[in-house]
């Protein structure tokens, strides 16, 4: 499932169980430092640009996502993606340079403003009760510290958190935002345009609107692809929601699980093509649904027979069903899952050979 496969699971699976196929792929889903721009001290774009200095992203992306991420600005870099800045533009951002050269900035605009190690800016750094946004709000908690920023993490439940972002009610937070598909509307139109309710920061600038709005317009993919080159420029400078990286995800498969590849979304994950069981599968596997139940019934009754001579009477039982095809076609509906480690995701079954092929959960044997 999305979210729930990191680098590290990934590779201790694959070393336990050398057979298992990881697929890698892009989850259009950035981490990010939402502040907003309506309360002080961020309305202030100086005290903005020193957190966005503040923050080590390659430090990030080895200590948080255990290299499972990369850089990017505000679209999903290559090579997951395919609007997002070159690696040499990345690299000339503020905040995305030396990592020491950008904490000195960023002392020097937190002086500006009158903070510093005498006088201290504190705040209540709010985000997620779930340990994928903890571990992103501590990380950024330790960062501000590191600038003479003293950050509180303060986290929500859920039913909370979104409500909080929702009504504006919190100052700094850590924060994951995701897409449905790789297109520069699906994140700017959401996140960037003034008043739009996903865009918690309260970020609205008039001609970014309009910038927003041409690239959407135009026909041409080259011109596009520019004008949101410089659109993500442009909202780096304007400090309006400062990316920390883009996760990627790992999906694991048996080999004999054929054509299930997953999309790069984190929404859209299990939108597969033709899937299929073919190959080697192990012996459980290959026995169909009533053999297994036969099975384990008689195993179940000589349990019970060793441990109890005398039974005691019982109620008679419910006759197991026949398993012929033709009853099974008939029981169930047209449409099977099929499960693997991977995920799952519908198939169409039209005969009754497939059927008996698709109606279990391919698992190995413990």
């Amino acid at each position: 499932m999305p979210l729930e496969m990191t680098k590290t699971m990934a590779d201790t699976i694959k070393s336990n169980a050398p057979s298992l196929v990881v697929a890698e792929t892009g989850q259009i889903g950035s981490d990010n430092v939402i502040m907003n721009h309506k309360k002080p001290p961020f309305d202030n774009v100086l005290v903005r640009r020193a957190v966005s200095l503040a923050m080590d992203r390659h430090a990030y992306v080895q200590g948080v996502r255990y290299n499972g991420a990369v850089v990017g600005a505000a679209l999903m870099p290559k090579p997951w993606g395919t609007w997002g800045l070159l690696d040499k533009d990345v690299k000339a951002l503020p905040g995305y340079r030396s990592p020491a050269v950008d904490k000195a900035e960023a002392r020097r605009l937190l002086a500006q403003t009158g903070t510093g190690p005498g006088k201290p800016l504190r705040l209540e750094l709010t985000t997620r009760a779930i340990a994928i946004y903890v571990d992103l709000a501590s990380f950024v908690a330790d960062q501000l510290r590191q600038v003479g920023v003293e950050a509180t993490v303060k986290q929500l439940d859920t039913a909370q958190y979104f409500p909080a972002l929702a009504r504006r009610e919190f100052m700094i937070g850590a924060n994951l935002t995701a897409g449905a598909f790789d297109d520069p509307d699906a994140y700017l139109f959401e996140n960037y345009k003034c008043g739009t309710a996903r865009n918690y920061t309260d970020y609205c600038s008039e001609e970014m609107d309009q910038l927003i709005d041409q690239q959407s317009e135009e026909l041409d993919r080259d011109k596009r692809l520019k004008r949101v080159w410089e659109i993500q420029r442009r909202l780096e400078a304007d400090v309006a929601r400062p990316m920390l990286g883009w996760r990627t995800e790992y999906f694991t498969r048996w080999p004999y699980v054929k054509n299930l590849v997953p999309h790069n979304s984190l929404y859209n994950y299990a939108r597969t093509g033709e899937p299929r069981v073919s190959g080697s599968r192990p012996r459980e596997a290959r026995r169909s649904r009533c053999e297994r139940s036969t099975v384990h019934r008689r195993a179940s009754t000589t349990r019970r027979t060793r441990r109890n001579r005398k039974r005691r009477p019982r109620a008679p039982r419910r006759r197991w069903p026949r398993c012929s095809a033709r009853k099974r076609l008939k029981r169930f509906s047209p449409v099977h899952t099929i499960s693997s480690t991977l995920g799952a995701t519908t198939l169409p079954v039209n005969e009754p050979e497939a059927l008996v092929r698709t109606r279990y959960t391919v698992l190995p044997q413990t």
